[in-house]
């Protein structure tokens, strides 16, 4: 059904990407509609197409270069699409711009592609929404128009402040105000939208906005939500709502994490897909003809969003990846122990979010089965579950050596600690050398753990100018998380490799080099956090060591706490730090690849090439985001 959706909006797509859509006086019924050119349902067609992998990129590209000819200077978008190649023959009344279609479009185009909005273009959104501001943070004015035009073209819509606060979530910016107005329209049951025609398409919007915005003080409302849904897909029994509203349920559904009774609706939509096909059902409200209420809608944007109901559906139905089976694993190691435990640890178990984790050993037991070496898929399979023991593991200890509260899930750390021992002691009755491996890797952690508690700690009453800890080469870094390698070394052994064989070695480099790149990496997100809660990360030692420097030479060596010379630091970072972390990591990153080469057997299926790849890709994005910040504030401060 999916791929027959596809098929259909491939078939409605115009040359030019964009969509035509039809306006009539039903909301079932378009017999009688006419023809329309809007940006809103290219936009919404893109946003769909986006959850949905494979053969949608050709239909998405076209989409996107229709959307980047609509934008205004300001980066604002019409209804109606005004591009002279876009114009619809029939004539429409005209519309001032609006936040929805904006911010309709520029969601779609930034998880299409972000880089397609670059500095100006946020600095521009930015001066937008102040314009239309009720107050600083939030909610918004729907249209683009001066404070003084009529009432009419002054109102807050919740729908639209829902679509605002969803776009500016992909970019990380949350807002605490626009939270607080949805949630308490939500929990007065005020899902109504003079641009929408029912609760499910309102509803609609308000999860996705949930889905990226969920926090422990709108719980209540995001519950309610689900229940207001569920409520109203109940009436589908009795043919009330439409297949377009059926698969926004599905999908909010979803987005809400209330996902009991998807199974038995997507099963129901596919039936009625399978009678009715991809019919034109109301989605938004058109301008009135003939003063008569009229409603916008295209079979096109009906696939669209069946297509990501049952997708989304599908990847939370039918996951069948390594990930999941691992997991499943170690839910099923949780049933034997305590009520209290066992709930720690599966929260544990599905709070990690990294598939690399569990994929490793199976990648590389790959590479050993296309040089002849086979390695038993319960050894990988118990290598992989260890993995992600040691892992979550490792995570909650360091919560708790850094003082972030961890200490609560300590005793859930020992469960998945005793594990992996196990797992590892029972591996060792195979392949005697694995013992010696698990304990020096053991004494690398905790020896490293000791020397950042020793050195990488400041004192209530130290001064920025206090001694600071020397990471020298930054092996400690790679000590930290060499539990990453322990999983494939071991593999390397059951398959024959002696810890002084070649490949062992190239293995055990490649690894130090990775994690070095990788913490590098994750230092310079969180050195001004680490620094607020006392700690001093391998990033933060080289901006208070420049500070040093500089305070040293002046004589002013100021005795200060962190927070008051913050953005004296923060300059420091941004001016030549930066530049000098992003370095060593590139550093790392090649070394790591040169010792890749080495190994005929890692080479040969580029091991952890995408791995590499995001890390070199994210540092260079810091670069890239630091020049666009003084670009931004240059040119929002013009």
């Amino acid at each position: 059904m999916i791929e027959r959706a596809i098929d259909h909006i491939r078939s409605q797509q115009s040359p030019d990407g964009g969509f035509v859509n039809l306006s009539g006086f039903s909301p079932t019924a378009f017999s009688d509609a006419i023809p329309r050119r809007t940006t809103f349902f290219t936009s919404n067609i893109l946003a769909c197409l986006q959850n949905i992998p494979g053969r949608t990129m050709e239909i998405r590209t076209a989409a996107v270069k229709f959307l980047l000819l609509e934008k205004s200077e300001r980066w604002s978008f019409n209804y109606w699409a005004r591009n002279k190649s876009h114009q619809s023959r029939v004539p429409y009344p005209p519309y001032p711009d609006d936040l929805d279609d904006t911010f309709a479009a520029l969601a779609a185009l930034m998880r299409h592609d972000q880089s397609l909005i670059d500095a100006r273009a946020f600095s521009a959104i930015a001066k937008i929404l102040i314009v239309r501001e009720v107050r600083e943070g939030g909610p918004y004015r729907t249209w683009l128009v001066a404070d003084d035009t009529a009432p009419a073209w002054q109102d807050l819509d919740i729908v639209v402040n829902s679509t605002i606060g969803y776009a500016l979530s992909l970019i990380g910016v949350h807002l605490p105000k626009l939270e607080s107005f949805i949630s308490e329209a939500v929990r007065q049951n005020r899902l109504v939208s003079p641009y929408y025609p029912g609760i499910l398409h309102v509803g609609y919007f308000l999860s996705r906005f949930y889905s990226k915005n969920g926090t422990r003080e709108n719980a209540d409302a995001r519950a309610k939500l689900a229940d207001i849904i569920i409520d109203r897909l109940q009436d589908d029994d009795t043919g009330s709502i439409t297949a377009l509203e059926h698969a926004m349920g599905i999908s909010s559904l979803i987005n809400l994490e209330h996902t009991d009774q998807v199974p038995r609706m997507a099963d129901l939509l596919v039936k009625r897909l399978d009678r009715e096909g991809f019919c034109s059902y109301a989605f938004c409200i058109d301008p009135t003809r003939d003063g008569r209420r009229c409603y916008a809608g295209a079979s096109a944007l009906t696939a669209a969003f069946c297509a990501e109901a049952l997708a989304r559906y599908s990847a939370l139905a039918f996951p069948a990846t390594i990930d999941d089976h691992v997991r499943s694993l170690a839910r099923i190691a949780c049933r034997p122990i305590g009520m209290e435990l066992r709930e720690a640890a599966t929260a544990q178990i599905e709070k990690m979010t990294d598939k690399k984790i569990t994929a490793l050993p199976y990648e590389l037991r790959d590479a050993l089965y296309k040089q002849g070496s086979i390695v038993p898929l319960d050894i990988v399979e118990q290598l992989s579950l260890a993995n992600l023991y040691g892992w979550m593991a490792y995570e909650i200890y360091d919560d708790a050596l850094d003082g972030d509260g961890g200490h609560a899930s300590i005793p859930c750390g020992n469960f998945f600690l005793r594990s992996l021992t196990e797992i590892y002691a029972g591996l060792a009755t195979h392949a005697p050398e694995i013992k010696k491996l698990f304990a020096d890797t053991m004494d690398r952690v905790d020896n490293a753990n000791a020397w950042e508690q020793k050195y990488c700690r400041l004192e209530v009453h130290d001064t920025p100018l206090c001694e600071l800890p020397d990471f020298g080469d930054y092996r400690t870094l790679a000590d930290r998380s060499i539990g990453h390698a322990m999983g494939p070394l071991a593999e390397l052994l059951f398959a024959g490799y002696g810890t002084d064989s070649e490949e062992y070695k190239n293995c055990e480099s490649f690894f130090r080099h990775y994690l070095i790149a990788r913490q590098l990496h994750d230092d310079a997100h969180d050195w001004v956090d680490d620094l607020l809660h006392r700690r001093v990360n391998s990033v933060a030692a080289l901006v208070l060591t420049r500070f040093k420097e500089k305070y040293s030479e002046d004589g002013t060596t100021p005795n200060a706490a962190i927070a008051i010379i913050l953005p004296q630091l923060r300059k420091i970072f941004w001016e030549g730090i930066i530049d000098e972390a992003v370095n060593t990591i590139i550093s790392h990153i090649a070394q790591a690849r040169r010792t890749r080469q080495k190994s005929s057997l890692l080479d040969r299926v580029d091991f952890m090439e995408s791995e590499l790849r995001k890390l070199e890709s994210g540092a260079q994005h810091a670069i890239k985001e630091r020049n666009e910040a003084l670009v931004f504030l240059s040119d929002y401060m013009a």
